[in-house]
């Protein structure tokens, strides 16, 4: 068994982002996914009690375990040498991610409020003005990377 194992429901949810660092990184780990709770709620109430904060994702790496999902990115990218070599690169790669944060809490505020004008001011307004947004920081920077670090290390793994 590998000494990395990331645990997180059977969703792409707050855990994926992780799977594909892993993937990137191209290290070998276990990938536990955990029932969801409205499939059955069995696992999850086993697990939870065991978790530092009761929540998932969670990574075991090498001996030690990490929590939150953006730590866990954050971590991730640093180990594989994509989170910036200078603390303006570091910011950046961190407003990226942020951006994109906001946009999964206004799609978990839209989706709970079950209200059909959330949804709709959602999908017509808040992605359209976020994806914008990204295209022009995209294009701002290059047209290529969103930060321009690590690109010759990017490059040599594809």
């Amino acid at each position: 068994m590998a000494d990395i194992k990331l645990t997180y429901f059977d969703l792409r949810v707050k855990g994926e982002p992780a799977r594909l660092l892993l993937a990137y990184g191209g290290v070998k780990y276990t990938d536990e996914r955990v029932e969801v709770g409205w499939n059955d709620p069995k696992p999850w109430a086993a697990l939870k009690p065991l978790t530092p904060w009761g929540q998932l994702p969670m990574l075991h790496w090498k001996g030690d375990t990490l929590c939150q999902s953006q730590a866990i990115c954050r971590f991730l990218a640093r180990e594989f040498e994509i989170a910036g070599k200078t603390s303006m690169e570091m910011a950046q790669v961190d407003e990226i991610v942020d951006v994109l944060q906001d946009a999964i809490s206004a799609t978990y505020k839209a989706w709970y409020t079950k209200s059909k004008e959330e949804l709709v001011k959602l999908t017509e307004q808040t992605y359209v003005t976020m994806l914008a947004q990204l295209e022009a920081r995209l294009v701002e920077r290059g047209g290529e990377y969103m930060v321009e670090i690590g690109r010759a290390s990017c490059r040599e793994r594809v």
